[in-house]
């Protein structure tokens, strides 16, 4: 017989005999599993990545144009709370709103805004104030008091825009409008 053998399989054992060099060794067919005789463990495979992932910062909503339900009783201190939509116009970073009243009849000092219709499907007027604050003095959010209405109710971007230049350009009490829509943006989120 010649050195050099080909591999050569029992079929009654289940085993292959290979041929090395000059020796004869036997393994078995599931040769690709460890044996447990010849556990060699690396830390860095079985360790599991204990390091913390870094929090990514949440992506603020964009939450001008949006028109949000509330009662009058939040917006001012008065009795009745009869219900209102609000129309979002200013935004900062800690999601504080600026809003104005959206109302189905004219008065005064309110304006219509034209091509857009509340969920009464009447016209619109808007008023000429900018509200930032509730009743308490806190900041208007989106929470129990005021609640973001369906997107079939939102403003367009133009519509946003008659809003804004009627309230900081043309409206009689511009100048307060202005200092609240200042305070507003000014109002960083604490620690930066």
């Amino acid at each position: 017989m010649s050195k050099k053998r080909k591999n050569k399989s029992n079929k009654k054992s289940g085993q292959t005999i290979h041929k090395t060099n000059t020796t004869l060794t036997q393994g078995r067919k599931t040769a690709n599993k460890p044996s447990k005789t010849n556990k060699s463990v690396h830390k860095s495979s079985t360790a599991k990545n204990t390091t913390k992932r870094q929090s990514m910062p949440k992506k603020r909503k964009n939450r001008i144009g949006t028109t949000l339900s509330t009662q009058d009783n939040y917006m001012t201190k008065s009795s009745k709370p009869k219900k209102r939509w609000v129309a979002v116009v200013e935004q900062n970073d800690n999601d504080e709103l600026g809003v104005v009243s959206l109302e189905s009849k004219k008065r005064k000092n309110n304006i219509e805004l034209k091509d857009y219709k509340t969920g009464n499907q009447k016209t619109t007027f808007f008023s000429t104030f900018l509200d930032t604050e509730d009743c308490d003095g806190k900041p208007i959010k989106v929470g129990t008091k005021f609640t973001q209405n369906n997107d079939n109710s939102r403003l367009t971007d133009k519509q946003v825009g008659v809003i804004k230049k009627r309230l900081y350009d043309k409206a009689p009490n511009k100048e307060d409008n202005k200092m609240k829509r200042d305070k507003l943006l000014k109002n960083k989120k604490l620690g930066s």
